[in-house]
């Protein structure tokens, strides 16, 4: 039986819940008065992996005034969408930079405007902000392998990838109490391939890489690979690509860069946040523990793990990581 402070924690969770779900109601219906976030080139968009950095980069990023879009990939999210559009693109998100999905067109149109579906926007953190928003900010970890679609789709939002080393995410992601459910026996390629997602050609072209999934190493490896795979090809610029080491290590010089891409001063960045862990940071993280952030993998990772890792992610072409805590930033396309 539930303690009384359980309890009271409980209610509290859903009053916030209710007040949050307010106050997106209220921001539709003003934005469709209004139209005032039809210019998708204002918007600040960030995709990257689970654990890759995305809330620290947010954080730095975000300004009051601008309401904060949280993962709207995640499942729980696009299962509140009608159309089956959840399944349609699959617990892994992918769509085809030449293929259409009216259902996603639909979704992603809404969302760049600020109409979110009722109960989208479930970051209370930040909901009170969205009443004086005068921009939006998009934080996605679940779609890099969407942006050739969403930028085919909607030219004119400049979307940033931020890229982190796999050793990192993974070694993070093992940490990570939203990951221990995650190995051989609960697959997410498995979980993708029973969802009836309207296309798998990549995963398809990989299917030899992934049917031979023996181990959580083998798991995440793949999936980190398979992530960044799209988005570091490329060769028309339609993304900035950020280091996550280079902007650990050289904070202006990355940002000064993300200021000229998006033609935003950088006197709306909260540097201060640059060394501060962010709000999901967990124990074990090198910068709460005043290690080494970037070599931190090194004391959660085996010699084995590192090797089965990497030799994983080079088999998908992606060869500008080894042990060393930074990327070869010439074969990353810097």
């Amino acid at each position: 039986m539930a303690t009384t402070s359980e309890r009271l924690a409980y209610c509290k969770k859903l009053l916030l819940q209710a007040q949050t779900n307010r106050q997106v109601k209220k921001f539709n219906l003003k934005n469709r008065k209004e139209s005032r976030f039809n210019d998708f080139s204002q918007h600040i968009v960030i995709s990257g992996e689970p654990r890759g950095g995305t809330t620290w980069l947010m954080e730095i990023l975000k300004q009051d005034s601008d309401a904060l879009i949280w993962e709207p990939l995640h499942p729980q999210r696009l299962e509140k969408y009608p159309h089956n559009l959840a399944n349609r693109v699959g617990h892994i998100p992918y769509i085809p930079e030449n293929a259409e999905l009216d259902p996603a067109q639909r979704y992603f149109q809404e969302l760049f405007r600020g109409q979110l579906p009722y109960g989208l926007h479930v970051n209370s953190k930040y909901a009170h902000q969205l009443r004086r928003s005068t921009s939006l900010l998009f934080k996605f970890c679940r779609a890099n392998m969407l942006l050739p679609w969403l930028t085919r789709q909607f030219p004119s939002i400049r979307p940033i990838y931020l890229i982190r080393h796999p050793l990192s995410v993974i070694s993070s992601q093992f940490r990570h109490p939203a990951f221990q459910n995650l190995n051989v026996a609960n697959n997410l390629f498995e979980i993708r391939r029973n969802e009836d997602p309207a296309f798998s050609e990549i995963f398809e072209t990989h299917s030899d890489k992934i049917n031979s999934i023996q181990s959580r190493e083998s798991l995440f490896a793949n999936w980190w690979a398979i992530q960044n795979l799209l988005p570091l090809k490329d060769e028309n610029k339609r993304w900035l690509t950020i280091s996550y080491e280079s902007l650990f290590l050289r904070p202006t010089l990355e940002l000064e860069k993300i200021s000229d891409y998006l033609n935003k001063p950088m006197t709306r960045f909260a540097m201060h946040k640059i060394n501060i862990p962010s709000s999901t940071t967990r124990d074990g993280s090198g910068i709460l523990e005043n290690k080494d952030q970037l070599q931190n993998f090194k004391r959660h990772l085996s010699a084995s793990q590192i090797i089965e890792i990497l030799d994983i992610v080079n088999s998908y072409g992606i060869d500008c990581y080894s042990d060393a805590m930074e990327p070869d930033y010439k074969k990353l396309g810097y």
